[in-house]
């Protein structure tokens, strides 16, 4: 099935991309340097954001600024350096746990679960989607990781995918 892909941080017509996306039940992937919102939780948008994937002494990570997470087994080191994209789904951010620090700005609850839209480092944007018991409001500070199996690496360049 066909993908659309988005250079998304100056893209004017992102909501009519996603609105034809809707019609022809065809996936977006919004392709940016920091996060954004009025997407998460869309089933058909994916966002992803740029960096540099790395080697260490712990595996490869993808690591910028703001974020540093660990990537899956099944990563290449010889990735360590390249321009890539990290691909991954609101149910796929762990919160509560983790390197990273972010601060709530939206609660939406769904009733089986709640989306929790934060932002992390420099007004970097992200959701997750938690268990409803999980209590948070605006402003509250939280932690987060990102399972590693489902972080998806994609080239900046080309969008293939790289693991």
């Amino acid at each position: 099935m066909p993908e659309i892909y988005v250079d998304a941080d100056a893209c004017p017509v992102k909501d009519e991309i996603v609105r034809v996306a809707e019609r022809h039940q065809l996936k977006v992937k919004l392709v940016s340097n920091s996060g954004m919102f009025g997407f998460h939780g869309h089933p058909l948008v994916t966002q992803t954001v740029v960096s540099e994937a790395a080697a260490t002494d712990d595996g490869m990570v993808f690591a910028n600024d703001a974020i540093r997470a660990p990537l899956g087994d099944d990563t290449p080191s010889v990735l360590a350096g390249r321009k890539v994209v990290l691909g991954i789904r609101s149910e796929h951010v762990r919160v509560n746990s983790g390197p990273n620090a972010g601060e709530v700005r939206i609660v939406e609850p769904l009733g089986d679960a709640s989306l929790v839209f934060f932002e992390f480092g420099n007004a970097d944007r992200l959701v997750a989607k938690v268990d409803p018991d999980l209590e948070f409001r605006a402003d509250d500070r939280l932690t987060f990781e990102f399972e590693p199996e489902n972080c998806h690496l994609f080239d900046a360049e080309s969008g293939v995918r790289l693991n």
